[in-house]
């Protein structure tokens, strides 16, 4: 019973995944994190992404967008992620963002955006070892900058 159960599911979750209407999307910010790529899931009037970059560090950020004005050219988000360098420092984020999207919401094109982001700053002394020597955090002003393909 439980492999059928395990089956019908399995089927059912990948057909539902291809009649999701997603996007791809290259940037720079940490909606991308860092400079990367994001999977965007699109709903109406709402996207949900899953971003991975680099900035010399591994980056990784998850989040979402909705449309905040009538034309579908505007938007605000909430976006968290990190990056992680093995030799120097974790730094892990929570962002509120707007954005302006050239070609619309929902078109192809370029969007710019700018927000507000909490950081959390951890710096290590030693490679493997757990001793931080130093941690910071702030408020910081973010910017972005993506294509959606």
């Amino acid at each position: 019973m439980f492999k059928l159960l395990s089956t019908i599911l399995l089927f059912s979750f990948s057909a539902s995944i291809c009649a999701l209407d997603y996007d791809f999307t290259a940037g720079l910010g940490t909606q991308y994190g860092g400079l990367g790529g994001q999977f965007v899931v699109n709903d109406k009037e709402s996207k949900y992404f899953l971003a991975l970059g680099t900035t010399g560090e591994a980056g990784v950020a998850v989040g979402m967008k909705s449309i905040i004005s009538d034309d579908e050219h505007h938007s605000m988000g909430v976006n968290i992620g990190s990056f992680g360098r093995l030799l120097a420092s974790d730094t892990d984020f929570a962002a509120i963002t707007y954005n302006y999207h050239f070609d619309g919401f929902n078109g192809n094109g370029w969007e710019i955006g700018t927000g507000i982001a909490y950081y959390k700053q951890d710096e290590y002394k030693v490679l493997f070892v757990p001793n931080i020597e130093k941690e910071k955090s702030g408020v910081s002003i973010v910017f972005n900058l993506g294509y959606t393909f």
